[in-house]
């Protein structure tokens, strides 16, 4: 066991968890423990444990004792039993998907390395589950053509050799990263080691296949072999070749780990190959870490109480105080808003002030924090029994019977802070707390004995109940508000027992708190992302208990207005290291994250944290946590989210979308209408999500071009304003040279930096001159800017320093002190409509050198001008209008500007400066400034990326435009029912 803990690089627990589950179920086979071993050493213990989980199901599912399906299950696998003899057996031939469920688990079992390399069918399962030996079945699929066969695995050898001179035992080496990652990943890995040795122009694949064989033999130290391969200052270039040979040095950890360009080189310029590894043994599983800091950082001190919890309690207070069954439908709400803002944390905080009853109904295998109220679960997520509506009645007697009984028992004279603080450790989960709070095993019992109550009972001992629940906690103080029932993850309510026909649990949860009457200082809360908010809270008009010929009861309003955004942002940064540093910048937007550093800063390095939280907030952004998704597979909502993070577009129409985003895409919910049925979401200046998004989008353009290509399909649904579409397109320009700057100007990785020092990817400063030399494709020296005076040139070329990644909407003019404010978080902003002069803005500071103190008077700006039609008068004519004095911008200092014109339609190809009109009086002398014409003018671009943004400008809300990928039948039917859209000559000619 120590040596497979070695060599995977997990902690002994972990393995040693998982080596017991499977030999209870696989105790009849010849060798359990050797099986295990040769299972992990293909699959990783993340698969195993997935695999474990459905073979536990199944045994459920067959209602088999675990002995018993052990002793078939083994049979099956040592090929003592057949397939059909465990068919009949486990009764299963009339449940084909079961089958096809137990022939899957079997096969990847059996084989697991055939079932990475081949897609077999059920029926292939079968054939080679009943083989007589392994070679056997493996020569069924050799036999049918698969990439699994000897001579493809012949060449990749070839190849392999061919790579790896000096490599010391190279056969052994081979077999060894073969018999990990499979075929198809090593031909993948061979595929980018022969591009590397190709763009690797100045050195021979002789010396290339040396250079990299003394890497992996540990003769060369990776900075070494960096320098020999030549490839310079260019930091992705750097960590792709680190993550090449960290994967066939160390395959088992790079699959079950995440791991940053830093932890890899130290790996690989380890003496050993244990020395490596026990770094990594050292470190806790990526998942069981954030699941340990996540729920460390639930117990941390809450900040601004006044405005977040006194706001809200005061809320549910009123809704308390007015609830009458005559008028409502039941006393309840919904808590809506993203991941990650609070929301758990908040009913917490709440119960200082009032008793909070939680429950928490997350789904299977979800692995948040806190955990599921198992016990409540199993009583409101009941599949089984019919009569649920008398359960709910019973939970809801326990549940009061208990709390009276528990501020019963406690001490008058206690303060109330005190017993509220008992409350909680009493009632709510705690880190080191393994299954239910004490609360919920008291309710079971109280629940249990309540079972032989008629309904007429039931409705007496309810009053009774309340009664005693408002005398026990009258300590309090004059309230209408003692008790709230606060259900976390409720989505969950949305399903039924067996069919969609049946009623929701929601609706029967909603029947019984009908029954609690007015004045009974009892309320309910409903808390989720929510992707079906009027499921909760219906409009009228939608409700399923509205009778028509009745007046509707009304419903509470949705509570979305959790302002925690931004509350742990400290102090301005005072110096320029601060300003760029990333544990300073994750203390923007939500808590969450600012949290997280607090905590992972006792358990884990900076850079480490870091791409941790990347990772975490871009899994959010895609709603899923399989980053790889090929980019043709991206969502509308992921595209969307992607960009709202970066360009923020407008959508206010898109009602629809902008539910899905606030539900599944870390989106901000901003307004809900009294009706309940417009919702508008948005992504604020955030700048952990724009990293996330700018490295997701960088390092594969076809992902950008998707998202633009979904933004186009909106555009023509109508969501998109008129007005917005060249603005939309400068943007996405804008932000892709910004992405290209900061890919080629990547800080220097090196030994594990101060905290502090510790930048963010794809958010990190550059400095202007290499920004406008992505833009125009010009170096310094070939840069004509204008009107500028030379010594203003200098020193705006000389100083000038960029920070931002994405761009804001603001609805103001900024000024100086807005501009630094805009620096402090990285944001680049579109303007107010109708802004003078121009369409967006960004800060430029011009840092002298030696000066690391942030200073008002540094800060300067660009602005940017966008046609979107054709540039038909003289530039010089409007050359006036882009000065800080027409755009009414109050700079204190007169410092040098730049300003960027683009002409996007235009049929030109130029790259001049702007002319300077010769009647102006206006001194022009510190104004950079450069005019594109065309997309074709950004060399940066490429033709697909052109191609993308050209069909967005040229695209308006069009029905026949929505039908262009339409069958012929269906475009002529649009047509017919849309008479004088299409010109009749038109139509003739096509005739």
């Amino acid at each position: 066991m120590d040596q497979l803990v070695r060599a995977s690089g997990f902690d002994q627990d972990e393995i040693a968890g998982q080596c017991q589950r499977f030999l209870d179920l696989h105790r009849h086979l010849v060798d359990p423990e050797k099986a295990f071993h040769d299972f992990f050493d293909v699959v990783g213990l993340k698969t195993i444990e997935e695999h474990l989980d459905h073979l536990e199901t199944l045994c459920r599912k067959l209602k088999q004792d675990t002995d018993d399906f052990s002793v078939l299950w083994c049979q099956l696998l040592e090929r003592d039993a057949t397939f059909k003899s465990i068919q009949l057996i486990w009764e299963t031939e009339s449940d084909r998907s079961l089958e096809e469920n137990i022939s899957q688990l079997a096969f990847l079992q059996q084989y697991p390395r055939l079932s990475q390399n081949f897609h077999a069918t059920h029926e292939q399962r079968i054939q080679a589950l009943q083989s007589s030996n392994s070679l056997e079945a493996e020569a069924l699929f050799v036999s049918k053509g698969s990439t699994f066969d000897q001579e493809s695995t012949a060449a990749q050898w070839q190849r392999f050799l061919n790579l790896h001179l000096d490599l010391v035992h190279p056969e052994e080496s081979f077999k060894d990263f073969l018999d990990i990652v499979g075929l198809k990943t090593l031909k993948e890995h061979l595929d980018h080691l022969e591009s590397l040795c190709e763009t690797s122009t100045h050195v021979s694949k002789t010396k290339f296949g040396r250079l990299w064989s003394s890497l992996l033999n540990r003769t060369m130290k990776f900075d070494v072999m960096q320098l020999g391969l030549g490839t310079g200052s260019d930091q992705s270039l750097q960590a792709h070749i680190s993550q090449l040979a960290f994967l066939q040095q160390h395959p088992g950890i790079s699959r079950d780990y995440e791991t940053t360009h830093h932890q890899r080189v130290e790996a690989l310029d380890s003496s050993t190959s244990q020395e490596a590894e026990a770094c990594f043994a050292r470190r806790p599983n990526y998942e069981t870490l954030q699941a340990e800091i996540v729920a460390e950082g639930y117990d941390r001190t809450y900040s601004n109480a006044e405005r977040i919890v006194i706001p809200t309690l005061k809320i549910l207070q009123d809704f308390a105080a007015a609830w009458l069954p005559a008028k409502y439908v039941a006393p309840y709400t919904a808590l809506i808003a993203p991941s990650l803002n609070g929301k758990t944390r908040l009913l917490k905080e709440l119960s200082r002030h009032i008793c909070v009853v939680y429950i928490c109904i997350r789904p299977d295998k979800s692995t948040g924090y806190p955990p599921r109220s198992e016990w409540a679960y199993r009583i409101l997520i009941d599949v089984e029994r019919k009569s649920l509506e008398k359960q709910y009645e019973l939970l809801l007697l326990a549940i009061l019977d208990v709390v009276a009984t528990f501020f019963e028992k406690q001490k008058s004279q206690m303060a109330t802070s005190d017993r509220m603080e008992s409350w909680i450790d009493h009632s709510f989960p705690k880190k080191h707390r393994s299954g239910d709070p004490p609360f919920w095993l008291d309710v079971q019992k109280q629940m249990e004995s309540l079972t032989t109550l008629s309904e007429k009972e039931s409705a007496g001992r309810l009053k009774g109940a309340l009664s005693r629940m408002k005398k026990s906690t009258s300590f309090l103080g004059p309230t209408d508000l003692n008790l709230l029932l606060a259900i976390d993850e409720a989505s969950q309510l949305l399903h039924s027992r067996e069919s969609p026909d049946d009623w929701t649990f929601f609706r029967i949860l909603r029947r019984t708190l009908a029954k609690i009457p007015s004045a009974s200082g009892v309320f309910a809360i409903l808390a989720d992302t929510t992707s079906q908010i009027s499921n909760f809270t219906p409009p009228g008009n939608l409700d399923p208990s509205h009778r028509p010929g009745k007046p509707g009861l009304a419903l509470f309003d949705p509570i979305y207005q959790i302002a925690t955004f931004d509350t742990l942002v400290s102090a301005p940064p005072t110096t320029w290291q601060q300003l760029q540093s990333a544990f300073r910048l994750l203390r923007y937007g939500s808590p969450f994250f600012g949290v997280y550093v607090d905590v992972a800063s006792e358990k884990q390095g900076a850079e480490g944290i870091v791409q941790d939280l990347i990772h975490f907030a871009l899994e959010k952004l895609l709603g899923l946590t399989d980053r790889s998704i090929d980019p043709s597979s991206l969502t509308d909502s992921q595209a969307i989210a992607l960009l709202g993070s970066t360009i923020q577009p407008q959508l206010y129409g898109a009602s629809h979308l902008n539910v899905r985003l606030v539900a599944s895409h870390a989106a901000q919910c901003l307004f809900i209408d009294p009706s309940r049925q417009f919702l508008i979401s948005e992504y604020p200046s955030q700048i952990i999500f724009s990293s996330a998004a700018n490295q997701y989008l960088a390092i594969d353009e076809a992902r950008l071009i998707r998202c633009i290509e979904i933004l186009t399909f909106t555009r023509q649904q109508g969501h998109v304003g008129p007005g917005d579409i060249g603005e939309l397109v400068s943007r996405v320009v804008l932000l892709r040279a910004m992405q290209e700057t900061m890919r080629k100007n990547q800080p220097q990785p090196g030994e594990e930096p101060h905290p502090e020092k510790v930048v963010m990817p794809f958010g990190h400063p550059v400095r202007l001159v290499d920004f406008l030399k992505t833009l125009t494709g010009l170096n310094r020296s070939q840069l004509k800017l204008g009107s500028i005076t030379t010594a203003n040139k200098k020193k705006l070329l000389d100083d000038g320093q960029l920070f931002w990644n994405h761009f804001v909407c603001i609805e103001h003019t900024p000024n100086s002190e807005d501009f630094l404010s805009q620096l402090h978080r990285g944001a680049a902003v579109q303007c107010k409509p109708n802004q003078p002069g121009f369409d967006q803005l960004f800060p430029i500071y011009l840092l002298p050198k030696g000066q690391e103190r942030l200073d008002q008077k540094n800060i300067t700006f660009c602005g940017i001008q966008v046609k979107n039609k054709m540039q038909t008068e003289n530039l010089a004519v409007d050359s006036d209008k882009w000065t800080p004095d027409f755009a009414k911008i109050d700079c204190n200092e007169k410092n040098p500007y730049l300003v960027l014109f683009f002409s996007l339609r235009d049929s030109k190809t130029d790259l001049i400066p702007i002319p300077v009109n010769p009647e102006s009086k206006i001194d022009l002398g510190r104004r950079a400034s450069q005019a594109f014409y065309s997309l074709s003018s950004f060399k940066f671009l490429s033709e697909g990326l052109k191609k993308a943004l050209t069909v967005l400008m040229n695209t308006h809300p069009s029905v026949s435009m929505l039908h262009n990928k339409s069958l012929p039948d269906t475009k002529a039917y649009a047509k017919t029912v849309s008479p004088l859209v299409s010109s009749t000559q038109n139509q003739k000619r096509k005739r």
